[in-house]
């Protein structure tokens, strides 16, 4: 085979796999989308914040909060009373983390405790954002 024939086929099976560590399963996927479609409009949020929070960006916005709470409670990761459900969040993490980086979210941003509920999910999501190499957002 030619050398420029194999990065070709290195190239798609780099990107292949690196597409399959970061999804969710469909059906996570699919569940995601419709909480986040109900969310934005019981919230009322901005089209451009949720482009925003897709791509990544941590938006300090009290509607992004709101969102952010509904869309996790919506999916069973937060109680009503705005504690996180632990078990339920291992659970949805990307299947592409280790145990070990699982445990380390947990550890480290289920613990944070901001001024309301709404603030809460915001700071342990941010925290995600900081301590996870794979996205969720995307699937908003």
């Amino acid at each position: 085979k030619h050398p420029k024939d194999m990065m070709k086929l290195l190239l798609v099976f780099m990107c292949s796999v690196s597409i399959v560590i970061s999804q969710i399963s469909s059906d996570d996927a699919e569940k995601i989308k419709q909480a986040s479609k109900g969310c934005i409009g019981t919230v009322g949020l901005d089209t451009n914040l949720v482009k925003s929070v897709k791509e990544g960006d941590i938006v300090d916005d009290p509607k992004v909060k709101e969102f952010l709470a509904c869309v996790l409670k919506k999916l069973g990761m937060v109680n009503e009373d705005g504690s996180f459900n632990n078990n339920v969040i291992r659970t949805k993490m990307p299947e592409g983390l280790s145990e070990d980086e699982k445990q380390n979210i947990v550890d480290k941003c289920l613990t944070l405790q901001g001024s309301n509920v709404e603030d809460t999910v915001w700071r342990a999501y941010k925290c995600y954002r900081e301590k996870s190499r794979l996205n969720l957002a995307t699937n908003l």
